[in-house]
């Protein structure tokens, strides 16, 4: 569900939003980081623990700069 969302997104941010590619593909590098965090969510109200929980993680692991988490 999470996955389609985020492509609607996308699309939204190309299309309507006129985004650059270099933007669209940063989207996509950050996505690729949080989809396992975001995996396990159900419903609406995870969606901000796991975010909260899944940005701690990433840093402790040095896996996405501080710069990449504002996107």
């Amino acid at each position: 569900m999470l996955k389609a969302l985020f492509q609607t997104f996308l699309e939204e941010r190309r299309f309507l939003r006129n985004c650059a590619q270099t933007t669209i593909r940063s989207h996509g590098q950050v996505w690729d980081a949080f989809e396992p965090v975001l995996a396990p969510v159900k419903t609406s109200d995870e969606i901000r623990a796991a975010v909260k929980t899944g940005v701690i993680q990433i840093m402790n692991e040095g896996r996405l700069q501080p710069s990449s988490i504002n996107v």
